[in-house]
């Protein structure tokens, strides 16, 4: 897709951030009566086939996984899409801006999380979470602020220069 080349690198680490709060929405929603640490394995069983080991060991019994709702597999597949969308979403931005810009974005996907919390679990933080999320969305404004380029002057740098 060639209209992806024009997109500004703070547009793929924002929209990575978001994905990556939904992950933990979707994997919530998913998760009813369904053992945490085979829900965990089924998503990411490309990207992490390690935690699968860990899931058989952690998991009372195995053939749980043959008892899981059509919701849980829905939901547990929408966390699928929504981390590989943030995956693919955060690699395009740090190729284009590098680690150092994307990261602290991406790590905004906390405040993401608990705002997709709040509107689709109906969940109720307290006001520390809630100054915490502020906190991060501040965060988040801060590092959107667009850089200064130096200003190299051609009257400062003969002015400089004559002084010599």
């Amino acid at each position: 897709m060639p209209w992806l080349n024009s997109v500004s690198w703070w547009v793929f680490a924002i929209a990575g951030a978001v994905f990556a709060g939904a992950t933990n929405v979707f994997i919530k929603a998913g998760m009813g009566g369904v053992n945490s640490d085979l829900a965990t394995a089924a998503r990411t069983t490309l990207a992490v086939p390690i935690v699968w080991l860990i899931a058989i060991f952690a998991a009372p019994k195995l053939s749980e996984i043959a008892h899981w709702s059509a919701r849980n597999w829905l939901f547990i597949t929408f966390s699928a899409l929504a981390s590989g969308l943030s995956w693919l979403c955060m690699y395009k931005s740090i190729s284009l801006a590098g680690i150092t810009k994307t990261l602290p974005i991406d790590k905004s996907s906390i405040a993401f999380g608990v705002i997709l919390a709040v509107i689709f679990l109906r969940e109720r933080p307290n006001w520390q979470y809630i100054v915490a999320t502020l906190l991060v969305l501040t965060a988040l404004a801060v590092t959107l602020i667009p850089e200064k380029k130096a200003d190299v002057s051609p009257t400062l740098t003969t002015q400089t220069q004559n002084h010599k």
